[in-house]
């Protein structure tokens, strides 16, 4: 699952049985591991549309997540504001 915080930064909620690790991926590039269902992208650039997925892995192997595009900050307002 995927929020924003209340100052633009992309937050994910992972459900993954036995997964040890996981791995966060921003536009195809490798940007950290981190060992707890949830986590803060804290060097995301809030203008631009990003595209995330998670490999969930344990000691049997590894699962990628589905692509989640987040569109920019200026997206979601204008989209805020249209409704």
């Amino acid at each position: 699952k995927h929020t924003l915080t209340r100052d633009g930064k992309n937050q994910f909620h992972i459900t993954a049985l036995q997964a040890q690790q996981f791995d966060l991926y921003r536009d195809g590039t490798y940007i950290k591991s981190f060992w707890e269902p949830s986590m803060i992208d804290e060097e995301t650039d809030p203008t631009k549309e990003h595209m995330y997925y998670i490999m969930a892995k344990n000691s049997i192997g590894e699962t990628r997540s589905p692509i989640i595009t987040v569109p920019s900050s200026q997206s979601i307002s204008m989209l805020q504001k249209a409704n």
